[in-house]
Parts: C-alpha cells; sequence; structure tokens
C-alpha cells in the first residue's frame, strides 16, 4: 500500500514539473501573446490550482491516517502498560501465596520435628522400660526355680515325716478353702476382663462406618423385644417368675448344703469363713434381685410419650400408631443407654487403671501366702523329724513295723493334698498372666483408636490446605521427607508397636523382642 501511493505521488510531482516548464516558456513569449494562449494559460493555471488542492487533499488525509495510527500506537502502548502493571500485580499476589505457603511449610515441618522428637524420646523410654521389665522377669524366673528348687527338696523331706499328720491334713484343708475362695475370685476377675472385653469390643463396633447401622438395628430388636417383654401381660410372665423363683431357692438350698459340710470339719476359722461366705452369697442374691427390679422398671417419660401417643389416636392401636410407639420407646431407652454405657466406661476404667496399679506395685497375695505356708511348713518338718527321731530311739521293733505301715498311709494321703496345691498354685498363676495378658491388649486397642484419631486429624489439615492452595503441603513435604524421618512418621506408629519395620529403613529390626508388650499409656 505504501508503495502504491508513493509512485503515485511521485508521477503527480512529474507532471507538475512538466507544466511549470510549460508555463515559463509562455511567459518568455508573453510579448506576442494572443487570446488562445491567455486562454490556454487560464487553463493550465485552473489545472495547477486543482492538482495543488489535490495534493493538499492527498498530504491532509496521509496526516489524518497518521494521526490514526499514532493514536491506535497510543492506545497500544497504554495498553501495554496496563498488561504490565496487572502481571506485577499478579506477580506480587504470587510471591505473597509463595510466602504463605513457605510459612506453612516450615510450621508443619517444625511439627514433624517435634513429632518425630517426641516419638524418639517415647522409644527410648519404651526400649529402656523393655529392658527393666526383662531384668525383673529374669529375676523372678530365678526365684521361681529357687522356689520349685525348694519344693522339690520339701517334697524330699515330707518322706521323713512321722508325727502331726492329722493337724497338717486339717491345715491343709483350711488351704483348700483358700484356694477356693482365691479360684472364686480368679472367675470373677475372668467375667470381669470378659465384661470388659464385650464393652470395647461394643464400642469399637459402634465406632465403624458401615457397621454402625447394623448394630443400631441390633440394639433397636433387643430394646423392642425388651418392651415387649415389659408390656405383656400374660400367664406365660408368671410362669418365668415362677420358674425364677424356683432356681433360686435350689441355688440357696444348694449354698446352704454346702455350708453344712464346711462347717462339719470342726475348726473355728472354718466357721467364720462359712458366715463371710453366706454373707456373700445373700449379697449376690440380693444384688440379682436389685437387677431384675431394675428391668422390671419403666421410665416416666415412657408413660408420658404413651399418654400423649394414646390421646393422639383417640385409644386406638393401629400401625401408625404401634410404630409411634416404638419409636419414642427407643429413643428413651437409646439415651438411657448411652448414659449406662457412658458410666460402666468410666467404671471399668478405673478398674482397669487400679489392676494397673497392683500389677506394678503390690506384690501377689498368693505369693505372699506361698512364702508363709512354706515357711511355716519348714518349721513343722523341723519339729517333726526331731519328735520323730526322739520317738525313733525308744520304740521297739514291732512298734517300728507299725508305725511304718502307718507312715506310708498318712504319707500317701499328705502327697495328694500336695499336688493339688501345686496343681491349685499353677492355674492360678496362668489365670493371673491371662489376666495381664488382656489388660494388655485393652490396652492396645486404646492405643490404636488413639492414633487413628490422630491421623484423620492430620489428613484433614492436609485436605484443608490442598483445597487453600491447590497444591497440598503434605505432598511436597512428603516429597523432601529423608528415609531416617521416615520411619517415624505417622504412618509407622503401629509398626512399634509389634516391632515390624523393613529392613534397611532403621535400626529396630531384631533387636527389642520384648517391645509389643510394653504400655504407652504411661507416657500418653
Amino acid at each position: 500500500m505504501e508503495s502504491k501511493t508513493h509512485s503515485q505521488y511521485q508521477d503527480e510531482s512529474s507532471r507538475y514539473v512538466d507544466q511549470k516548464t510549460a508555463g515559463r516558456r509562455l511567459r518568455v513569449d508573453g510579448n506576442k501573446r494572443t487570446e488562445e494562449e491567455l486562454r490556454q494559460m487560464l487553463r493550465l493555471a485552473e489545472v495547477e490550482n486543482k492538482e495543488l488542492k489535490d495534493s493538499l487533499r492527498y498530504v491532509e488525509i496521509q496526516l489524518a491516517k497518521t494521526r490514526e495510527n499514532y493514536t491506535n500506537v497510543c492506545k497500544k502502548y497504554e495498553e501495554a502498560q496496563e498488561e504490565i502493571q496487572k502481571c506485577h500485580e499478579q506477580i506480587n499476589r504470587q510471591t505473597n501465596i509463595n510466602h504463605a505457603q513457605a510459612q506453612q511449610i516450615e510450621e508443619m515441618g517444625k511439627k514433624m520435628d517435634e513429632f518425630v522428637a517426641s516419638q524418639k524420646e517415647m522409644y527410648e523410654k519404651s526400649k529402656f522400660k523393655v529392658s527393666s521389665y526383662q531384668n525383673e522377669i529374669d529375676i523372678r524366673e530365678e526365684e521361681i526355680n529357687r522356689l520349685k528348687r525348694q519344693i522339690g527338696q520339701r517334697d524330699e523331706d515330707i518322706s521323713n515325716l512321722n508325727m502331726r499328720v492329722g493337724t497338717i491334713s486339717d491345715r491343709m484343708r483350711d488351704i483348700e478353702e483358700e484356694l477356693e475362695l482365691k479360684s472364686g475370685e480368679n472367675n470373677r476377675l475372668r467375667n470381669q476382663v470378659a465384661d470388659l472385653e464385650k464393652t470395647v469390643q461394643d464400642l469399637y463396633v459402634s465406632r465403624k462406618g458401615d457397621g454402625s447401622f447394623q448394630v443400631e438395628l441390633d440394639k433397636l430388636k433387643a430394646d423392642n423385644e425388651r418392651l415387649i417383654l415389659l408390656l405383656q401381660n400374660t400367664c406365660e410372665s408368671e410362669v418365668l417368675r415362677e420358674a425364677k423363683s424356683l432356681n433360686k431357692s435350689n441355688m440357696n438350698s444348694s449354698f446352704n448344703t454346702g455350708s453344712s459340710k464346711q462347717k462339719g470339719r470342726g475348726a473355728s476359722n472354718e466357721r467364720s469363713r462359712g458366715k463371710s461366705a453366706g454373707a456373700y452369697q445373700t449379697g449376690a442374691s440380693n444384688a440379682s434381685g436389685n437387677q431384675n427390679l431394675s428391668n422390671e422398671w419403666i421410665p416416666t417419660e415412657a408413660v408420658r410419650a404413651i399418654q400423649k401417643i394414646k390421646e393422639i389416636f383417640n385409644g386406638q392401636m393401629t400401625e401408625t400408631c404401634v410404630s409411634q410407639i416404638l419409636y419414642e420407646l427407643n429413643g428413651i431407652w437409646r439415651a438411657i443407654m448411652r448414659k449406662e454405657n457412658e458410666a460402666i466406661k468410666k467404671k471399668l476404667t478405673d478398674q482397669i487403671q487400679d489392676l494397673r496399679r497392683q500389677l506394678i506395685t503390690k506384690r501377689a497375695f498368693d505369693e505372699e501366702e506361698a512364702h508363709k505356708e512354706i515357711s511355716r511348713l519348714k518349721k513343722e518338718l523341723q519339729f517333726a523329724q526331731k519328735q520323730s527321731k526322739s520317738k525313733n530311739k525308744y520304740n521297739g521293733s514291732a512298734a517300728s513295723s507299725h508305725t511304718t505301715y502307718k507312715e506310708n498311709d498318712q504319707r500317701e494321703s499328705s502327697a495328694n493334698p500336695l499336688a493339688n496345691m501345686k496343681q491349685q498354685h499353677q492355674k492360678n498363676d496362668n489365670n493371673n498372666q491371662q489376666l495381664k495378658n488382656r489388660i494388655t491388649q485393652l490396652e492396645k486397642q486404646r492405643l490404636n483408636a488413639k492414633a487413628v484419631e490422630m491421623m484423620g486429624a492430620l489428613s484433614n489439615s492436609d485436605e484443608i490446605s490442598s483445597g487453600k492452595y491447590g497444591g497440598g503441603i503434605r505432598h511436597r513435604q512428603d516429597q523432601q521427607m529423608t528415609m531416617n524421618d521416615e520411619q517415624f512418621s505417622g504412618k509407622n506408629i503401629f509398626n512399634y508397636q509389634q516391632n515390624v519395620l523393613p529392613e534397611g529403613k532403621g535400626g529396630l529390626h531384631g533387636q527389642d523382642n520384648m517391645s509389643h508388650s510394653f504400655n504407652y499409656s504411661d507416657y500418653s
């Protein structure tokens, strides 16, 4: 376009030059002008004026175009300046966002470092405690072996007993009764631990997502059956009550016969123990009666709700009325059971803490009693040996043969209760060990629940940060995490309790095999 306008301008300028030379020629010859020449000169002047006007218009057009181009260039320059300013603002915003992300990354790094330090400290404490426990276990095993050796020596010394077999047998009966009481106490503790396991399992199942609905349905079914049993007024309920009363009478009669057999042994200690056992049995029967009364109790809220539903439906038992009654009663019973579960949970936690304190601080009652009994039997054996030696000196051959026959019978009769005592002692030790193991399992379950809650909180914080800043801080932090820090991160928190870590990523593999029995709740 520019080349075309330039060529047109050159053509017009050349034409203007030719006309100028022609006019000059006419002016030179102006002395001999005619009318035709004058007319021709006028025409040429008009043509020149017209051409000058056209050139002026062309110049004005070019100036207007240049002005438009200049204004366009100015506008583009201003737009470019605005875009540059916007880019600077965006860069500043991005730098602020990056600075905030860097600060948050530093804070998360500090938190992770603190968590790693706490985990390391906890691991060191657990390692020290495990070593102390191992030393205590070794000491206990040495004591048990020493006691076993003493029992072997005592068995060898029992063959030399000749006197006071009757008193020893009576005392052994007393020991058997104490073992029976201890076995009853062990059974009670076993039942208590079973109840604890059931409550923990119920709480663990109630926290599940998919199974919670099934648990609620089972509870609603149980509540409905309980309400049906409470609301029915038929003859079957009377039959059940009679059966319960017969069972109670049979239990009381069996207990009375057992207590009469115990009282027939003729010792004052046995009489006192029989009285205490009777008081305990009566207390248990009263407790069972109170439980039955509490089961038959209907709350006032349920009665009020039923009265309101009766007024609404005008005393007609329709399907909607029944469903409304069940819905209201289920809500009431759910609230009551929630309160009872909270009270039971609090009570059981207190009991677990008491049992843990007893296991750590107190010495076993059976062990103390065994030590006392061993010392007492040693003294009696020494006294019996002295008396047997003194009597054997003065007895004759016939008397010695008669006494040896009697002693053999007495040895056989005294060996059986001693063997029974050993078996009962071993059973009690095994039961105590089972109780300890179950308590540690419950503690592990509680710690696992705490760890799951901690990991859920960390995942929630990661989701919030990723939603805010679009990239996620946890992802970058995981990329920057080293191999040493990885073994103390949250995903390996369960591996420390079981001492399961991949080879080459930590120094815990194959060192402490007893770390799975450590209780982390002491430092929580």
